[in-house]
């Protein structure tokens, strides 16, 4: 008895599998945008930076995101070596919608959003940090876009 139950809990997970379809896939370009950021030493009382940078973005990889039925509240995110299940915050048939929020070592946080547009096919996100340790203070702000495409 407990080897046919098991025989039938595997088949139930096995078609469930094969039911999964791909609602969209696409490929964004290398993210642009705007970043501001002004961190001051305890040191002396120097401003190291204010700058307020144009595409300052430092990462040149393709962002790739899957998103599919089996699994609904969550969308698959590879960047780079980075190929992560993140768990959405909000979505419907044409948004998509996560979040992150660290604390870090240095007295601060680190915190981005991200949503994307399946309508208009852009991948929107804003991410900053600040800090106040024993050297200095800081924070930054980014906020970032991409034009996607799909490739499904």
């Amino acid at each position: 008895m407990k080897k046919l139950l098991m025989i039938a809990a595997m088949g139930l997970l096995f078609t469930s599998s094969l039911s999964a379809e791909i609602v969209f896939r696409v490929i964004c370009e290398k993210p642009q945008g705007k970043n501001i950021s002004k961190s001051t030493s305890k040191f002396d009382g120097k401003v190291n930076f204010d700058k307020f940078i144009d595409d300052g973005f430092f990462d040149n990889d393709l962002i790739e995101l899957i998103y599919d039925n089996n699994q609904p509240k969550q969308i698959q995110r590879i960047w780079g070596k980075d190929n992560d299940k993140i768990n959405l915050s909000a979505s419907n048939k044409d948004f998509y919608h996560w979040r992150r929020f660290d604390t870090t070592s240095a007295n601060g946080f680190n915190w981005g959003h991200w949503s994307f547009s399946l309508p208009d096919l852009m991948l929107i996100f804003t991410s900053g940090a600040n800090y106040n340790d024993g050297l200095g203070s800081g924070i930054s702000s980014t906020t970032m876009y991409s034009k996607c495409k799909r490739i499904n």
